[in-house]
């Protein structure tokens, strides 16, 4: 079992980086101009990563009771999927959103 946890921990890693990825691709696919698609597709990722870091990772600075943390976990997984939207990946919107979703249920039922 212990394996299997070690497992979803590392799909949530991983779902965290596409969160990042995403929310960049967005950057520099709607920006208007370089300079735009340059600010969009490293200050959003960016961005994403401070908040991240200092109210929800494990190690956070500021962690957020629940229900506080559960509702950003969701405002946050949700920018990554709208993201995916906007920049015109409904398929690939709905299996991130999907995945996060049973992720964040398996990590409930297993207490992680």
């Amino acid at each position: 079992m212990a394996a299997v946890l070690a497992v979803n921990l590392g799909i949530r890693f991983i779902l965290e980086c596409c969160l990042l990825v995403a929310v960049g691709y967005w950057g520099v696919t709607k920006g208007d101009g370089w300079m735009m698609k340059t600010l969009l597709g490293a200050g959003a990722p960016l961005l994403t990563a401070v908040v991240w870091g200092l109210f929800m990772s494990p190690k956070a600075s500021y962690p957020l009771p629940q229900p506080w943390h559960l509702l950003m976990e969701a405002a946050i997984f949700g920018m990554g999927t709208a993201a995916l939207f906007a920049a015109g990946h409904t398929r690939l919107g709905f299996l991130f959103l999907s995945s996060a979703v049973i992720n964040r249920l398996l990590m409930a039922v297993w207490s992680q």
